[in-house]
């Protein structure tokens, strides 16, 4: 199974109403994702399934990073949300097949406490830019330490993957 990590774009600071969950992309933000989700359908030679947090700018940044696969919609994953227990996520992992390849957006510092759950690690073992991503390989079922880390791309590489 291949995992990728994405965490979301450049969002508004504020959003109408002072809603959180709502913020957006901006149009920097959609227009530096696109370009990144070109990187990464270079990089990957096809996604299964794609997975969000349910706030707004992630649910754009799946859909946008979806679109180069044939723009499936992404499944909204209350695992994928600021503050959610990494092992929260395991049961989507579960679900897919083992030969999988899946993209889940979401949020720093959630994404690279994930990463490092998925990996062994005791703490975060990088940060996530806006826009970027990492790829985990796990080979077994789905569990904490049950993968290794195959990349690790700023957005700015991931725009220019080839």
């Amino acid at each position: 199974m291949q995992v990728v990590l994405l965490r979301h774009g450049i969002a508004e600071d504020r959003a109408p109403g002072g809603d959180d969950g709502a913020r957006r992309l901006t149009g920097p933000g959609r227009r530096k994702l696109r370009k990144g989700a070109r990187g990464l359908a270079r990089l990957l030679e096809g996604v299964d399934a794609f997975g969000a947090s349910p706030l707004a700018r992630a649910v754009e940044t799946a859909r946008i990073a979806a679109a180069p696969f044939g723009g499936r919609e992404p499944e909204e994953l209350e695992a994928l949300r600021p503050g959610a227990r990494p092992e929260a996520f395991l049961p989507w992992l579960r679900r897919q097949p083992a030969s999988a390849t899946l993209v889940a957006a979401g949020h720093a510092p959630h994404l690279p406490e994930l990463a490092a759950f998925l990996l062994g690690a005791n703490g975060p073992l990088f940060g996530l830019d806006k826009g970027g991503a990492c790829l985990l390989e796990i080979d077994g079922p789905p569990r904490r330490g049950a993968a290794r880390l195959g990349w690790l791309l700023t957005a700015r590489q991931l725009r220019r993957s080839r």
